[in-house]
């Protein structure tokens, strides 16, 4: 008498595309960041979703490919061998552990009042319940194998589903979680980064923001000098110069002050004011912006092997900007992480 088919249900097989795609999204990700450190990049852009400091420095690419060989298989087919199912299933755990580690490294640092936490959940806790959430489709697979399976359509289309989903959050996730996050600490110099100026000359309300913020660092003694960088505007107006003559109205010395009046996006004052930082010698250095802006802003940097401290804006509770921009980050990220990648 022949057994009936297993059929696990549609729950089962919903989880089990997430956790593909969730694979193949890790394993995408890794790989190309491991082939911008072979094309020369400055960092490996991995530590965006996992940071191995506190391994040796040798270990951490090593592990983070053979991680993301194993999740490319995984979700392109899944293992009928035990010694792969087992593999990729130990490799998820032990790197859900150093996510753990990653979790317990924020909140001691949270303790100890080095950094301040803008939200109560840091990215890596995320990166904790992803990978158990592999490690448990990775041994159910076994499972799966044995059922009967939905079409290949449904399988692929919820994959790619899962990844395009994916590849939405994690930006946001990264606006939401580390750029909220304070990092201010005492510095040579604070780099400032401009936004819009009004026709009659006034700062917007998010210039105004990341101005007043920088000023704060300046009063409480925790940089001797503010960096302004912006562009000019349609009407003529440069940002620099009127985040200078707002900061110097409030009663920061002029001195204190440098300007880069050709900050026309975040890439050229990345670079306009690693020139200025160079030529001065600095080197500890804050970037203030609005939290949304601060991943990329970190990212540029880094790109061009030079790290800063990010310190969030405050936010006017009558600007209204601020949860629409941060979809228009989304873009943005990407688009300079792929030039990170590819040397753009």
């Amino acid at each position: 008498m022949n057994r009936p088919e297993y059929n696990p249900g549609g729950v089962f097989w919903l989880v089990m595309a997430a956790a593909r795609g969730l694979a193949g999204f890790v394993a995408v990700y890794t790989l190309l960041s491991l082939l911008a450190l072979l094309l020369g990049n400055s960092y490996n852009q991995n530590t965006w979703w996992i940071d191995l400091g506190f391994l040796p420095s040798p270990l951490g690419p090593p592990l983070q490919l053979m991680a993301a060989v194993l999740l490319l298989a995984f979700a392109i087919k899944l293992p009928k061998s035990r010694l792969r199912r087992w593999g990729t299933a130990v490799i998820c755990a032990v790197f859900a552990l150093f996510a753990l580690q990653n979790v317990m490294g924020v909140y001691a640092a949270q303790r100890a009042g080095e950094v301040r936490l803008g939200s109560p959940v840091p990215f890596s806790l995320f990166i904790v319940f992803g990978f158990v959430l592999l490690t448990l489709a990775v041994l159910a697979s076994r499972d799966a194998i044995a059922a009967k399976q939905p079409k290949k359509l449904i399988t692929v289309g919820g994959l790619m589903l899962t990844m395009a989903l994916i590849a939405l959050l994690f930006p946001l996730g990264q606006i939401f979680c580390f750029g909220t996050t304070d990092y201010r600490a005492r510095v040579d110099a604070a780099v400032v980064l401009g936004a819009q100026v009004l026709p009659d000359g006034s700062l917007s309300l998010a210039l105004r923001g990341r101005v007043d913020t920088a000023c704060e660092l300046y009063e409480q003694g925790l940089t001797p000098i503010l960096i302004m960088s912006g562009g000019t505007d349609i009407d003529g107006m440069n940002e620099a110069l009127a985040m200078k003559d707002y900061a110097t109205a409030r009663g920061i010395p002029a001195q204190a002050i440098l300007v880069d009046t050709q900050g026309t996006n975040t890439q050229a004052t990345v670079r306009n004011t690693l020139k200025i930082i160079q030529q001065n010698g600095y080197q500890r250095v804050a970037a203030v912006s609005s939290y949304y802006h601060l991943a990329r802003i970190k990212m540029l940097y880094l790109s061009e092997g030079f790290d800063v401290r990010t310190v969030p804006a405050q936010i006017d509770e009558r600007d209204h900007s601020a949860p629409l921009t941060s979809l228009r980050e989304i873009p943005g990220w990407w688009y300079y992480w792929l030039g990170g990648v590819f040397g753009w």
